[in-house]
């Protein structure tokens, strides 16, 4: 993982007995944001394997052949956090606009969030993956995959290699999914879960917007777990439900309410006993985020923030707040690149070797949201208030 210099200016108020300064600083770009990729072979016998499914469920009477002369389906947000955190994905690629076209590249909005590769495949999903510590979310089942619209489950794929990090599987078809047929007649593809994850409602049950389907995991050819979302309207069609002046795809957006092109959030503020630390594969080792919330006098506190959609005319403000309330360290920090779709930074500090027990405050103010993270110092926070 390459490591960034930060951009960073300190502001020194005047300070406490139990200050405390910025001894070292680091971070930068996150891992690489998880994506997949499929032969043109493998793409076309999911789509043969879906429309056999579906084929199958019109003759048992469970999906209607004819095509909605209506309004088409509308998509809320196909993930759900299971835990109260701030955020927990980021977004890699959207959909190629430029299928016909191997040597353009294009999104819905005229970026390059997206890819096609050698071999006729073009990127033909949204991929959302999980962040920070995308590993350790999939192996506590953190990041639910939901139904973004309500439908039919016409075909479910599980049973395979879940850890996969990289493009050298053999066996690229072999991803666990589901499949969902909505009243319209278009359709969702929610690839890459977590092996033995999937919703227990069988092929042909239906399901309701928002219904559980899976946990985000990295099975099939995929680089770390992440969603992804891939969709047809009912004359199968590619569809990008984002719509902007790039997308030649649809006409207009098929979300009930479509994100920005840049999410920027905040996702997380962590304290850390040593510098954070991740897994670029998790095949075989467990990843732990070596979150650490109490400390003794003289310790070390590794202060870590995790980004989305980070930009560079985007500026912080954190500020480190004593037991007593009172700001014992404040300063800015802007990223040096324009667009981080993951980032992360932290900064080691070193806390008093006397006095100033109890609750201790990390505070960070980002795009007008402000976002705290307590940690304890000394043997008082036995008794102190964990409120």
């Amino acid at each position: 993982m390459s490591k960034v210099f930060l951009i960073l200016s300190l502001m020194y108020f005047s300070l406490p007995t139990d200050a405390v300064e910025i001894s070292e600083q680091g971070g930068g770009s996150g891992v690489l944001q998880a994506h997949d990729q499929v032969s043109e072979f493998t793409q076309m016998n999911r789509w043969d394997r879906y429309t056999r499914d579906r084929e199958k469920l019109i003759h048992q009477g469970k999906l209607n052949r004819k095509k909605s002369s209506g309004a088409h389906a509308m998509f809320a947000f196909p993930l759900k956090n299971s835990l109260d955190n701030l955020g927990y994905y980021g977004t890699s690629n959207f959909v190629d606009q430029n299928a016909s076209f191997p040597d353009q590249l294009a999104d819905y909005n005229g970026g390059m969030r997206t890819y096609d590769l050698i071999g006729g495949y073009n990127h033909q999903g949204i991929d959302y993956f999980t962040w920070p510590h995308a590993w350790y979310k999939m192996d506590q089942d953190q990041v639910h995959v939901v139904a973004a619209e309500a439908g039919v489950i016409t075909t479910k794929l599980d049973g395979n290699y879940d850890r996969s990090c990289s493009f050298d599987d053999p066996n690229d078809e072999g991803w666990n999914a589901v499949y969902i047929t909505h009243a319209d007649g278009s359709y969702a593809w929610y690839g890459h879960l977590k092996n033995g994850s999937l919703t227990t409602k069988s092929v042909g049950e239906s399901v309701d917007v928002g219904e559980y389907l899976g946990v985000v995991g990295s099975s099939g050819t995929s680089t770390g777990p992440h969603l992804h979302f891939e969709t047809y309207d009912a004359t199968d069609n590619l569809i990008e439900p984002h719509f902007g002046a790039f997308n030649i795809l649809n006409d207009d957006s098929w979300w009930r309410d479509q994100k920005p092109y840049y999410e920027s959030r905040l996702n997380e503020l962590m304290t850390h006993a040593e510098e954070p630390q991740f897994l670029t594969c998790a095949d075989v080792d467990e990843e732990s985020p070596n979150e650490a919330q109490f400390f003794d006098h003289g310790d070390e506190v590794y202060l870590a923030a995790y980004y989305r959609d980070q930009l560079s005319t985007q500026t912080t403000n954190y500020e480190v707040v004593n037991s007593n309330g009172v700001v014992a360290l404040s300063w800015n920090h802007a990223s040096d690149l324009n667009h981080y779709a993951a980032s992360f930074w932290w900064w080691r500090i070193n806390l008093p070797t006397s006095g100033g027990e109890g609750r201790w405050t990390f505070r960070a103010t980002y795009e007008a949201e402000v976002v705290e993270q307590y940690f304890w110092l000394g043997d008082s926070i036995f008794s102190d208030s964990f409120e």
